[in-house]
């Protein structure tokens, strides 16, 4: 199975356990469930990528628009997954729970706002064993620890978030991690 059938996968296991509820001017609140669907159509019926490929221009604004609004949907929802707490001290089950997918999937998509970054950041000591193994090899940080992995996929607006942790972790390991 392709890596992109994989992580599309995942992404269809994991954005299906939770639901954000929100009104305007309230923060969301979340709650385990189903998250409702991100509507397939915009109010006119045409998909987003239907008018992407359409030849008139606002419909290409309308498009580029509602497909970024879909992925900021999708980028609240995992991290409302990273930060829900994981009691599984076995590091191999670790490796299946939701958190462990959020954040590779956060990584995938390369948010570059510091809030969702920083949302990332904090979870750096948050470790995993892959149950095929090689997480003890050296290079593989990024797989033992999936907010390393995630940052590193980000890359340069990460940088300053790293640069920060290594400042001021008192944690050898947490410099570590952000070297």
């Amino acid at each position: 199975m392709r890596k992109e059938s994989l992580a599309a996968l995942a992404l269809t296991i994991v954005v299906g356990m939770i639901v954000i509820q929100g009104r305007a001017g309230q923060a969301p609140t979340t709650t385990v469930g189903v998250l409702p669907r991100a509507p397939d159509n915009t109010p006119d019926g045409r998909s987003p990528l239907e008018l992407l490929r359409s030849t008139n221009t606002l419909d290409n604004v309308k498009g580029h628009q509602a497909i970024r609004e879909q992925r900021s949907k999708l980028i609240e929802g995992l991290l409302v997954i990273i930060d829900q707490d994981d009691d599984e001290s076995d590091l191999v089950a670790r490796w299946y729970k939701p958190k462990r997918t959020a954040m590779e999937l956060l990584g995938e998509l390369r948010p570059d706002d510091p809030a969702t970054i920083r949302a990332i950041a904090k979870h750096l000591k948050y470790e995993v064993k892959d149950p095929f193994g090689g997480t003890s090899a050296v290079g593989n940080l990024d797989r033992q620890y999936p907010a390393v992995g995630a940052l590193v996929r980000i890359g340069h607006p990460a940088l300053p978030h790293a640069w920060y942790r290594i400042a001021m972790a008192d944690d050898p390991l947490e410099r570590e991690l952000c070297a």
